[in-house]
């Protein structure tokens, strides 16, 4: 695309999303709008709103005034030191870009209201259409509607210190944001990248970011961004990236599912999750607009500014653990008074929930990463090698084992392949599946198999049924309904891939005729049970978590994006989302109104905060924490104890407190 089609396009966009056509407020906007004074740090008095001030700047790196727009949180107090967010707009917009066309005032008085953020001061500066370097004339091929300057000095070195010495501030790198939409995007990694002194979070929205593929838009701007090696070395978030030290630094990008950046966007998170930077990626429903940015702002502020969750003060105790020799992906099951799970040590067990006793256990072929299922007198479950087993669930004698024709030609999928499918049983028949592709309909009680179906690609979804028909999903991305007398495929989905993403490790849930699934592709769905058609799908990295179906809401915790939610199962719309500090792999356990499950950081190159987390399930709000090693499996509550597993190898049980 030439320089002028770029401009038109942006000035056509300008108009309709960014472009603020005058300076002043619009008459709607419930905050009150002051003009600054030499003192303002002094002059400006609590109020009950938010105030918006129109702020001139006189920049020694331009050699000219510039203009600022300032938010104030309600209430704003020279007594009080407030955190700074610096927002950056979009190509062809204007600091009142913020507030006449995309609200964020309203937002942010709305959710300081409902008690979701802390207090803060926004900043939109404005840097013309500089995306915020400096530059020089003849630098670069001009593509003829950039800004020449050094705009980068102006905003790190005049507008922050005219913010910190005009206002009330947190003058530290601690309590100083930056984000931007679009070029403002660009703007915010390269500054957040080059000045880590100065920001401890980054926000890219849709960003117009390169790598110098064939899909990379806008190249007018980029080759004149990257005029020589020298300069995109100094200006690339990529190269910045790969040689700034940005541990310290959060960074949360997302973009529209149908933005042509978005692509970019997301390589861009794949190289800071590689170099173990505390980074989010957030897809969306949507486009390159107005609309995709005002929906996403909750999201946003919730970044900057979200409450910290605090813990109750009456927190649950362990009153007794049994470890054992090797890590735990397999959840517990609790059967008349026994406590039934795998570990990666061979062994399945069987502990007395009361004493944390072990009554027995069981050697298998290889590590137990299904979870025990039983009909009351038995138990069952897979081994890594694809052996299932049935065992006396009093005194862990085999009564028998099914090798099928041979092992699995390759257990392990990935490295994030932590589960074998789980068996499901119907009355007399039971339903599992293998890492050989295949479904399996086996007698409960002898073993033999009745049938099975051939998938696309291994089966580690644990599979599911109704009267009719057993649903399981595939690593090719599949979903599946087969006649469960005959094993005749019913109907087949096949999920979209997002790159190399597109696996289901999740079990499904059904609720009315409605099926509800994750998948590593980034999507959630809601299908048809008896058609296979799709009736909504929910962008979020990823699904691998089961989602539970309780109180008319669908409940989900997401991987990569680092959070529990509750979903309205018609529309698929989110509710609440409670951030966690990990990735949260498998279902919630849902309690007496809460909402209990554990986080566990899914890759190796780096270690986080885990938790055993209790949520509200009609708020979201924290009830209660516990510090845990990585958990990745879904815990059970019997008679006002929690028992969970994980990584350290242990069952835990954990009383829950009375108060």
């Amino acid at each position: 695309m030439n320089a002028s089609s770029f401009l038109s396009i942006v000035v056509c966009l300008s108009l309709l999303i960014l472009s603020g056509c005058s300076s002043d407020t619009p008459a709607s906007n419930p905050s009150s709008l002051i003009q600054p004074t030499a003192s303002i740090i002094q002059s400006i008095n609590a109020s009950d709103s938010s105030q918006i001030v129109q702020a001139n700047v006189y920049s020694t790196a331009l050699d000219r005034e510039m203009d600022l727009s300032i938010y104030l949180p309600p209430g704003y107090s020279p007594d009080t030191h407030y955190p700074v967010l610096y927002l950056l707009y979009g190509y062809g917009g204007t600091p009142d870009s913020w507030f006449s066309y995309l609200k964020i005032n309203q937002v942010a008085d709305r959710l300081l209201q409902e008690n979701k953020i802390d207090p803060l001061i926004i900043v939109a500066p404005d840097y013309r259409n500089s995306f915020g370097v400096n530059s020089k004339v003849g630098e670069g091929k001009d593509p003829g509607s950039v800004d020449i300057g050094s705009y980068e000095d102006y905003l790190v070195q005049d507008v922050i210190s005219y913010v910190d010495g005009h206002y009330s501030t947190q003058a530290s790198k601690e309590g100083r944001y930056i984000g931007g939409i679009s070029m403002g995007g660009y703007a915010a990694l390269f500054l957040g990248f080059s000045h880590t002194e100065l920001f401890s979070k980054v926000g890219a929205h849709s960003a117009a970011i390169w790598n110098y593929t064939p899909s990379d838009m806008y190249t007018d701007q980029r080759d004149w961004l990257y005029a020589n090696e020298t300069l995109r070395q100094a200006r690339d978030p990529f190269k910045l990236a790969e040689h700034k030290k940005l541990d310290a630094t959060q960074v949360y990008l997302d973009a529209g599912n149908s933005d042509g950046l978005a692509e970019k966007d997301y390589d861009l998170y794949e190289l800071l999750r590689a170099k173990n930077i505390d980074a989010q990626w957030v897809p969306n429903p949507g486009g390159h607009d107005s609309a995709y940015w005002s929906g996403q702002m909750e999201n946003y502020f919730l970044f900057y500014a979200g409450k910290q969750p605090t813990t109750s003060q009456s927190s649950p105790q362990e009153i007794w653990k049994v470890q054992t020799g090797g890590r735990i992906t397999s959840s517990p099951l609790l059967v008349e008074g026994n406590i039934y799970f795998g570990s990666d040590d061979h062994k399945l067990y069987a502990v007395d929930s009361e004493t944390g006793q072990v009554a027995w256990s069981f050697t298998a072929d290889s590590q137990i990463r299904s979870s025990p299922k039983s009909n009351g007198s038995s138990i069952l479950f897979q081994s890594h090698k694809g052996t299932l087993y049935k065992l006396n669930a009093s005194s862990g004698v085999q009564e028998w084992t099914v090798a099928f024709d041979a092992p699995v030609p390759q257990a392990e999928q990935d490295e994030w392949d932590y589960y074998d499918s789980s068996a499901s049983m119907d009355e007399e028949v039971l339903y599992v599946g293998r890492a050989d592709s295949r479904l399996y309909a086996l007698n409960t009680a002898t073993g033999k198999q009745l049938w099975s179906y051939e998938a696309a690609g291994p089966i580690k979804s644990s599979p599911i049924y109704d009267d009719a028909s057993v649903y399981f999903g595939d690593w090719e991305g599949y979903l599946y309904a087969v006649d469960k007398k005959t094993g005749n495929l019913l109907w087949s989905y096949h999920t979209e891939p997002n790159n190399h993403h597109k696996s289901i490790q999740s079990t499904p849930v059904i609720h009315k005729d409605v099926i509800y699934w994750g998948c590593r592709n980034f999507e959630l769905y809601a299908l048809d049970v008896k058609t296979g058609k799709p009736l909504w799908e929910q962008s979020a990295p990823a699904w691998v978590a089961s989602p539970i179906y309780q109180n008319d809401t669908l409940y989900v915790g997401n991987s990569n994006g680092d959070f529990m939610s509750a979903v309205d199962p018609k529309t698929g719309k989110e509710i609440w989302r409670f951030d966690t500090s990990s990735n949260v792999l498998s279902a919630p356990a849902f309690e007496n109104g809460l909402l209990i499950f554990g986080s566990g950081y899914a890759y190796s190159n780096m270690e986080k905060e885990e938790y055993l987390y209790a949520v509200d399930a009609s708020s979201g709000q924290l009830v209660w924490k516990l510090a845990t090693d990585k958990i990745q499996s879904t815990p059970v509550v019997a008679n006002g104890v929690v028992y969970y597993t994980g990584f350290d190898g242990a069952l835990h049980a954990i009383l829950l407190s009375l108060s």
